[in-house]
């Protein structure tokens, strides 16, 4: 999927291009990642991400991709595309899962994102409003700012 929208991009001219975001650097085609533009800070770094990656064992490596994030874990970007980012963001209605471009509405099912992303969207639906009995589970809750009982999702 990335490849086709890849070779997609590539044959827009520069005119059609302008169309998904507002600067362009010269003729290259690149979209301007110009920190100016953006009002929004991202802790993501895709390059940290895949030189973490890159640093696990086999073993880990097979322990991921046995819960489902195996295409996560082997995904080779390193660069975060922050106005294309900023795009689809003001383009997402959350109301509706779904992203307007040019008129066509996309919706963007969880199956959906699921498939392009290589992830499993099967299993138990987490409960984030009942409290967290199992102590180990309670730590690891703290430890990702939850108050020990439950996730605190803002």
């Amino acid at each position: 999927v990335q490849e086709e929208i890849s070779n997609k991009w590539r044959k827009l001219n520069t005119t059609e291009k302008a169309t998904y975001g507002s600067a362009l650097e010269g003729s290259s085609g690149q979209v301007n990642d110009s920190v100016n533009e953006m009002s929004w800070i991202t802790r993501c770094s895709p390059d940290r991400f895949h030189r973490t990656v890159e640093k696990l064992s086999e073993e880990k490596r097979l322990a991921i991709k046995a819960i489902g994030f195996g295409n996560v874990a082997s995904l080779s970007c390193t660069r975060l595309h922050r106005q294309l980012c900023h795009c689809l963001i003001q383009k997402f209605n959350p109301d509706t899962s779904s992203i307007e471009l040019h008129g066509n509405v996309i919706r963007i099912s969880a199956d959906e994102f699921g498939r392009v992303m290589g992830l499993k969207n099967t299993g138990e639906d987490v409960q984030l409003d009942r409290p967290v009995e199992d102590e180990k589970v309670k730590q690891l809750v703290k430890s990702f700012g939850g108050n020990g009982k439950r996730v605190l999702v803002k």
